[in-house]
C-alpha cells in the first residue's frame, strides 16, 4: 500500500481524456512531424485538454474485454479498489482513437485506409472506444461526394468522423477544429462507461456489497473527472467516501481503507477548489483529519 501523501502524479492532477494515433509517424516523414507539433505544441487553455497515445499496430496490445459480469450475489472483492483499473484508462486504453492516412486524390488508395480501420476495431473488439479518420493531402483537390460516402461506409463511421487535412494550410486552426470533434466523441465514450457503472452498481446492495459501492462510486468519479464533468466527480467522491467510513475496521484492511479515504479526501478537496467551493474543501480536509485520528484508536493495529 502506498503512504497517504504519495499519490500517483497522474492521478493526482488533472485528468485528461486518452487519445490515440495510429499512422502518424513523425520520425520518418517532416509533414507527419508537422500534424503531431500542431496536436501537442503550445497547447494553452483555449484547447481542449488531452493525453495523446502514439499507437503502433504492429506492436501495441490492449486487454482484451472482460464478458458483463451478470451477478454480484457471490462475489467477494479482494479489495475496494482494483490496481491497474486507473492506470488502464490513463494511459493504456482510449477514448478515441484517430486514424491518420496520406491520400491522393489523383489515385487514392481507400482499401488501405480501410483495411487500417478494420484492424483497429478488431484491436479494440468489445470496447466502446470512439473512431476518427483523418485523410492527409498534400494538395487541394477533394474527392467526390460518391467516393466519401463509400469510404465512410466500408469504414464504419459517419462523415462527421472523416477530416480531410490539408498539410499546406493553417494546420493549427483545423486542428482546433478536429479536437473539438475528438472532445465530442470522448465525452459520448465516458459517458457510455459511466452508464456502464451505473449499470453494475443497481445490481449491488449496501448490506453485503459496500466495498463494491465504494469502488463503483470512485470508478464514476474518475470517468466523471476524464469526461470533465467536476460537478457530478464531486458528488460522486463525496459519496464513496461516506460508504468508505461505513466500513468495519479490522487489521487486514485497515492500510487499505486509510489510503483509499486519503485518496478520495484529496480528490474531493481539489474538485471543491477547483469549483470554487473553498469552504467546502478546508470542512473536508479537517473531516479526514478527524476520521484519520479516529480510526488510529481504535484500530486493531494500535491494541
Amino acid at each position: 500500500h502506498r503512504d497517504l501523501h504519495s499519490f500517483p502524479t497522474r492521478r493526482s492532477s488533472d485528468l485528461q481524456p486518452l487519445v490515440g494515433f495510429v499512422g502518424l509517424n513523425p520520425e520518418a516523414s517532416a509533414q507527419h512531424r508537422r500534424v503531431w507539433e500542431s496536436f501537442t505544441s503550445n497547447r494553452g487553455p483555449d484547447r481542449h485538454a488531452f493525453n495523446f497515445l502514439p499507437l503502433d499496430l504492429e506492436t501495441v496490445e490492449l486487454p482484451v474485454a472482460k464478458p458483463a459480469r451478470q451477478t454480484y450475489e457471490w462475489l467477494v472483492p479482494r479489495g475496494i479498489l482494483k490496481r491497474n483499473w486507473a492506470t488502464k484508462h490513463l494511459s493504456v486504453l482510449p477514448s478515441v482513437v484517430v486514424v491518420f492516412a496520406d491520400m491522393d486524390w489523383a489515385e487514392p488508395d481507400t482499401n488501405r485506409v480501410v483495411a487500417t480501420v478494420a484492424r483497429v476495431r478488431q484491436l479494440l473488439a468489445g470496447r466502446l472506444t470512439k473512431l476518427v479518420v483523418v485523410l492527409l493531402q498534400e494538395d487541394s483537390s477533394s474527392p467526390g461526394d460518391s467516393v466519401m460516402t463509400a469510404l465512410c461506409s466500408q469504414c464504419g463511421v459517419s462523415g462527421r468522423a472523416i477530416f480531410p487535412l490539408r498539410l499546406g494550410e493553417d494546420l493549427v486552426a483545423r486542428v482546433t477544429q478536429l479536437e473539438a470533434a475528438v472532445q465530442e466523441l470522448a465525452q459520448n465514450y465516458y459517458h457510455g462507461q459511466i452508464k456502464t457503472v451505473r449499470g453494475h452498481r443497481d445490481q449491488l446492495n449496501r448490506t453485503t456489497h459496500l466495498q463494491l459501492l465504494v469502488r463503483h462510486g470512485f470508478k464514476l468519479g474518475f470517468l466523471n473527472e476524464l469526461k470533465c464533468d467536476h460537478h457530478a466527480a464531486y458528488k460522486s467522491y463525496t459519496a464513496a467516501y461516506q460508504l468508505l467510513l461505513e466500513l468495519r475496521l479490522t487489521e487486514h484492511n485497515a492500510p487499505e481503507i486509510r489510503t483509499t479515504a486519503g485518496f478520495i479526501s484529496y480528490k474531493i478537496c481539489r474538485l471543491a477548489f477547483r469549483l470554487n467551493l473553498p469552504r467546502d474543501a478546508i470542512s473536508q480536509f479537517r473531516k479526514h483529519r478527524s476520521e484519520e485520528h479516529t480510526s488510529e484508536l481504535q484500530s486493531p493495529l494500535q491494541s
